[in-house]
């Protein structure tokens, strides 16, 4: 009896001990785990202060090693080695946390000074610019140019008599003087990367070959004033605020939207939405349902030009010598920048953060559009306003100006649809130090 009472005992210790020894081996596999998470996050602390978004990243994530203490709290007994072990790892939190607060205070820092470091170099530089004239090109043309467009190499201008010139802009050359239609081109736009069209007051759109500057059609379309593509369909406004979607495959028109605007002098697509600019308000038109979507107040007269400015904004500009600056989403004013003159042309370029403007004063103004500043003011040697403002590939600024209808001596003073033709087109500037 006594035997087998001791035998029993015996069972039981050691079924108690293997029932530690398991609990121990637990205990170590937890306690190399944590060694394991504690030298990743220490790890990972070091790879943070090489990289600002990775340490941003990883040190959020050794925040979540706080799970790490809850099931260390559900574990079985041997509460002395939990505690050093929970304490342990509370510590590398608290330090990770403290270091990911100290990166982010130092990568906003860094962002704000980079950011403002570039601003004030590209303030210096545009204050430091000296208006240099690259090149006049020539022969200077008797009437009017409406319409700057960049085609492989080629600046194809639109005439206030009906004619397209196009320059070779490396070497200034002309190579055509083509009379294409018989009053005022309006627009010249490039169209499915292989034709372009070109619209007129004499109520025709042209189809043109690029290579070989010929004409490969007429369409009979109504008084145009600009032009804009819109996936396979070109979206056409009119002097009477009806805008015609033509296809461009096939050439025919599809449809006709009536707008509640007297005119419709300028288009801008932003995804599947049209903005129209008319006498004074835009119109949001959806491409999709061909449904007006948004009209936006806030200018007092004829709104001359509009540009996507980054991803999120939308600059209008008018003739009540301002520029609003608009929410691309929520439609939303964000801001509205005076200027002393008329404006007539809005050009963005994205890798200097610069917009320019041509304005009635024979100006262009420069401005910051992360802070919706002016920086600069560079006077031209333009003998009347700048209305049309195009860059090429390497970074020349090609500006033409605005002068009054073919027979009139004076400056025209009405509505700026009506008089607003470019003259002779003037050169180029250079803005390679402000864009670097």
């Amino acid at each position: 009896e006594t035997n087998v009472l001791l035998t029993m005992e015996l069972e039981q210790q050691n079924h108690d001990f293997k029932k530690y020894r398991d609990f121990q081996e637990k205990q170590l596999r937890e306690l190399i785990n944590t060694k394991e998470v504690v030298a990743s996050q220490m790890s990972a602390i070091e790879d943070l202060k090489k990289t600002n978004n990775e340490l941003v990243k990883n040190i959020k994530e050794m925040a979540e090693g706080k799970l790490l203490r809850n099931s260390l709290e559900d574990s079985p007994e041997n509460s002395m080695e939990k505690s050093d072990s929970a304490q342990r790892i509370d510590g590398v939190i608290s330090q990770a946390e403290k270091l990911a607060e100290d990166s982010q205070g130092l990568h906003a820092s860094m962002v704000r000074s980079g950011s403002e470091m570039s601003r004030r170099d590209r303030i210096k530089d545009v204050q430091d610019w000296e208006w240099e004239i690259i090149r006049k090109l020539e022969p200077d043309h008797p009437g009017s140019v409406r319409c700057l467009l960049i085609v492989e190499g080629q600046l194809w201008a639109g005439c206030g008599d009906g004619t397209i010139r196009i320059w070779e802009m490396e070497t200034a050359e002309m190579l055509e003087d083509r009379k294409a239609h018989t009053a005022s081109i309006n627009d010249l736009k490039l169209i499915r990367d292989e034709f372009v069209w070109s619209i007129s007051k004499d109520k025709a759109i042209h189809v043109w070959s690029p290579k070989k500057a010929q004409p490969l059609r007429k369409i009979v379309s109504g008084f145009l004033t600009t032009l804009v593509e819109i996936e396979d369909y070109a979206w056409c406004g009119t002097i009477d605020g009806v805008i015609k979607i033509f296809d461009t495959k096939n050439f025919k028109l599809k449809k006709e939207l009536k707008s509640e605007a007297e005119t419709v002098g300028c288009m801008l697509r932003r995804s599947y939405r049209v903005w129209t600019g008319t006498d004074k308000d835009i119109i949001i038109w959806n491409s999709t349902t061909l449904k007006p979507q948004k009209k936006l107040t806030g200018h007092r007269r004829t709104i001359n030009s509009l540009c996507s400015i980054g991803p999120y904004e939308v600059w209008s500009c008018s003739s009540d010598r301002t520029i609003i600056c608009w929410n691309a989403e929520t439609h939303e004013c964000l801001k509205v920048l005076e200027a002393d003159s008329r404006i007539f042309c809005l050009y963005e370029h994205r890798t200097s953060g610069l917009v320019w403007s041509g304005t009635w004063d024979l100006s262009i103004y420069v401005w910051d559009a992360r802070t919706c500043q002016m920086i600069g003011e560079l006077k031209s040697t333009h003998k009347d306003a700048i209305s049309s403002l195009v860059m090429d590939g390497q970074e020349r600024m090609w500006s033409a100006s605005l002068t009054t209808p073919i027979g009139q001596g004076t400056r025209a003073q009405d509505e700026v649809r009506t008089s607003r033709y470019v003259s002779n087109v003037g050169g180029t500037i250079t803005p390679e130090t402000a864009l670097n």
